[in-house]
């Protein structure tokens, strides 16, 4: 069994997000969905993490993907990945993994 306070550590390691409450309902969430997923043993702790942390940033406001540019009129901040982050990308990494893994291209 994960220990809610474990997963909440690896949140806090990564976001922003201070508020214990909050973060214990995301970390049971996290979990809840990565077992849901397939996850087990410690292999869930990180997986719930990292999800965890997606969640945390969406709500903190603080997502991995904020990009900038700076002109000499203007400054444009927006968000790339259509509302992914650093921290999803993982997690579907290790659930790619655990469903037997492929091989994937992508061109940027």
């Amino acid at each position: 069994m994960v220990d809610v306070k474990n997963v909440i550590k690896r949140i806090k390691r990564n976001t922003k997000l201070d508020d214990d409450e909050l973060l214990a309902e995301i970390a049971q969430d996290a979990i809840d969905n990565a077992t849901a997923d397939g996850f087990t043993g410690p292999k869930l702790e990180i997986a719930a993490g990292w999800l965890g942390s997606h969640f945390a940033s969406l709500i903190s406001g603080a997502n991995s993907n904020i990009k900038k540019q700076t002109l000499a009129v203007m400054s444009i901040e927006y968000q790339s990945s259509d509302g992914s982050s650093t921290y999803l990308v993982e997690y579907e990494r290790m659930l790619d993994l655990l469903n037997g893994g492929s091989n994937q291209v992508e061109f940027i």
